[in-house]
């Protein structure tokens, strides 16, 4: 029995020793494994990121042509647009009158005597009832166009407004009203700075001015 005993505690002893040899040597290779591991993985950490780099200097280096192109048509935008900016006219001022209508009995006689005065060519065009005898006219000229008017509803007068018309020699355009049948109310005076002008009554009895900065 002793020695049964002894035997058995002896395999056991053998045992233990043998499972903490085996200990003993695994956990030398579960740490090898372990930094190998880690070495291994370090390694792949470091090529991924040096590929995500090189992915992005390459995107950038693509990148950099079109944003020269981008800043170059910016700029040539710019440049452009300033042109034509600095070309462009400033807009003109503008009076508030634009149109005027002259009140006339007989359209014929009329036009006779303020193509004469003015030694201009009117335009007759009938619209509806109305016969109308356009003075000539220019968009981007200064000053007002209008017309001669004829029509039940117009009544030749010397009340209410007035119209100036612009002439560059008040006297002479004067003595071609008194030969044409109209009739002188105020000779050439001064204004001023603003000139001279004159009022007289055209052949159909309504009270005009002529202006003239001479």
């Amino acid at each position: 029995m002793a020695t049964a005993r002894k035997r058995t505690a002896t395999r056991r002893s053998v045992t233990r020793k043998s499972a903490a040899r085996k200990t003993a040597t695994r956990k030398p290779a579960a740490r090898k494994a372990g930094k190998a591991a880690r070495k291994t993985g370090a390694r792949k950490a470091s090529r991924a990121a040096g590929a995500a780099q090189a992915r992005k200097a390459t995107t950038a280096r693509k990148a950099a042509p079109a944003r020269k192109i981008a800043r170059k048509a910016g700029r040539k935008a710019v440049r452009k647009a300033a042109r034509k900016t600095a070309r462009a006219p400033a807009p003109r001022p503008r009076n508030p009158v634009n149109w005027f209508e002259i009140p006339v009995r007989d359209m014929q006689r009329a036009q006779a005597f303020y193509e004469r005065v003015l030694q201009i060519t009117l335009t007759v065009q009938d619209m509806g009832t109305f016969r109308m005898a356009f003075f000539p006219g220019h968009p981007d000229a200064f000053g007002a166009a209008g017309t001669l008017m004829q029509s039940e509803d117009y009544t030749p007068s010397h009340l209410g407004s007035m119209v100036y018309f612009a002439v560059p020699d008040i006297d002479a355009t004067l003595a071609r009203v008194q030969a044409n049948g109209g009739r002188v109310l105020n000779p050439r005076m001064s204004v001023g700075e603003y000139g001279f002008v004159a009022h007289f009554e055209d052949c159909e009895g309504n009270r005009v001015a002529l202006h003239s900065m001479a």
